[in-house]
């Protein structure tokens, strides 16, 4: 052989880089408005299937996983049933999501006739550096989908009052709603490592040049998004985000507000009737009405004293806590004549 020459390996093509999943939705011109109206209720069957659904598909990812350390690939079963169980998923979800307004069929087959068609890439090997790794590599864009899905259901009675009203979501809900689809089919399918092809194309797809530009093969392939559904996905994410931090500053009060110690309304009342009989000589005859009393320092409450002539008013306010014994400030008004 002549020195230099390159061998046969060398002419070996590059291995083709691994093909994303693909969605098409094929929305009706209109869509029927008692549909629209009930689509919640109607989904609910859908629903119960898809949780029990998840959780099959989560017992065959973990089985996956440990087989694609082993192998570097799913073992054909397992992908099957992940791939099926993500097909029937999307098409509950964008039913939920007003795309289309044919009801999704009870059936795992990824052949059926349906508006909504998954198309997924050929099994093909995965990395096991990236297997390993799968969840804190996912985790971006898992929270992402989550904020987005998030936004989507904050804003789910605007979107469907419009829906109802037109009979159809207007182009930019229409766009956003089938980005945030397919965005979560590409996480789900990654993660579930149905395809080694990081989830992309949030907010759509480039438009071609026009000499190079295909026949479109559905209205979503490809997605091509207008400003106005690229603005509503951000305001998706920014309500996602907003309602994700309240959720977490108000379980934070609440598990702070469980840790405090609370005095009853029947024990201040007591601790009031006795500074009232200190003060006056005599308890109160009638009523001695008090709220609950958090027992933090600064924290105060009004009651309401009744001795069947006069009524006053008594502060209370906690001066110090120290255990379970909670020290306070009784000022008891002079009853009005």
């Amino acid at each position: 052989m002549t020195a230099g020459f390159p061998t046969g390996a060398e002419f070996a093509p590059p291995a083709p880089p691994a093909l994303p999943v693909e969605l098409d939705v094929f929305p009706p011109d209109r869509q029927r408005r008692w549909t629209v109206l009930l689509r919640l209720l109607l989904a609910i069957p859908q629903l119960i299937v898809v949780w029990a659904l998840t959780i099959a598909t989560e017992v065959a990812m973990l089985l996956g996983w440990f087989a694609a350390l082993g192998m570097g690939r799913l073992p054909d079963w397992c992908g099957e049933f992940i791939r099926a169980c993500l097909g029937y998923t999307v098409r509950v979800h964008g039913y939920l999501l007003l795309l289309i307004d044919q009801y999704p069929p009870y059936s795992l087959d990824s052949s059926v006739e349906y508006p909504i068609r998954v198309h997924f890439p050929a099994p093909t090997r995965l990395n096991r550096f990236a297997v390993l790794f799968r969840f804190p590599l996912a985790l971006p864009m898992l929270l992402l989908t989550g904020l987005l899905f998030i936004g989507w259901g904050v804003l789910a009675v605007i979107l469907w009052l419009i829906t109802l009203i037109a009979g159809y979501p207007p182009r930019p809900v229409f766009q956003a709603s089938a980005a945030l689809l397919r965005t979560q089919l590409r996480t789900s399918a990654y993660f579930a490592m149905v395809t080694p092809t990081y989830p992309f194309g949030v907010f759509g797809d480039r438009a071609p040049a026009d000499e190079f530009a295909p026949v479109p093969a559905s209205p979503t392939r490809p997605l091509l998004i207008s400003a106005a559904g690229r603005a509503l996905m951000i305001v998706f994410i920014i309500v996602g985000v907003l309602y994700y931090a309240g959720s977490i500053a108000l379980s934070a009060h609440n598990s702070d507000d469980t840790g405090v110690l609370h005095v009853s309304s029947e024990a201040v009342a007591e601790r009031v009737s006795t500074a009232y009989t200190d003060k006056f000589g005599h308890p109160p005859t009638l009523l001695v009405s008090c709220p609950e009393l958090r027992g933090r320092p600064g924290a105060t409450v009004f009651c309401t004293v009744n001795d069947g002539t006069h009524t006053t008013t008594a502060e209370v306010t906690v001066t110090k806590v120290h255990g379970r014994n909670v020290s306070l400030r009784i000022d008891i008004q002079t009853p009005s004549q």
